[in-house]
């Protein structure tokens, strides 16, 4: 498929602050601000030598502006097993339940989570240092049925609470 309305970049963490000047996501659930928050600050904290966390974000080209941002990193919280983490994905309000025709007629989430994150990036990483599954905890059951209708599973009492149990996708 060729996609040439949607495009990828990876913010680096030297850049973040002048990033997010110019593109300020409007997220408009108190939780998802939270969230936000909290991933931000993986980001600018480098300090830690385990440190992975990078923001992708998506630019639409056509209307000539930032739609989509996420958070991706690693983590073995899973058993200490290396697994590929989804920290945080946003989509603009206006973008979300679209099917885009440039996409194969699929949503942008589903495009960024499956086509991005685990197509490109996962099987990537799994082909040269061998990490195979990309995790994520979703933030409400709703979006947990979304994500378990794209191949991921659920691992029982595997968060801190029960709505908080990780999904994974074995690549």
């Amino acid at each position: 498929m060729n996609n040439d309305r949607f495009k990828i970049e990876v913010i680096k963490s030297s850049e973040l602050s002048t990033f997010f000047q110019t593109y300020k996501p409007n997220i408009d659930y108190p939780k998802l601000k939270e969230i936000f928050n909290g991933t931000l600050e993986l980001c600018y904290n480098q300090d830690d030598v385990s440190f992975t966390n990078v923001i992708h974000v998506c630019f639409d080209v056509k209307e000539q502006k930032y739609c989509a941002l996420l958070n991706i990193g690693t983590t073995t919280d899973i058993d200490d097993i290396v697994s590929i983490d989804i920290e945080f994905l946003f989509v603009e309000k206006e973008y979300r339940k679209i099917l885009f025709q440039e996409l194969g007629n699929i949503k942008l989430s589903e495009y960024l989570l499956i086509d991005y994150v685990v197509l490109t990036i996962g099987e990537t990483i799994k082909n040269q240092i061998a990490i195979n599954t990309v995790a994520l905890t979703p933030a409400t059951d709703e979006i947990r049925e979304v994500y378990k209708s794209y191949g991921f599973q659920t691992i029982q009492g595997s968060g801190s609470k029960e709505a908080e149990d990780w999904m994974v996708f074995n690549l």
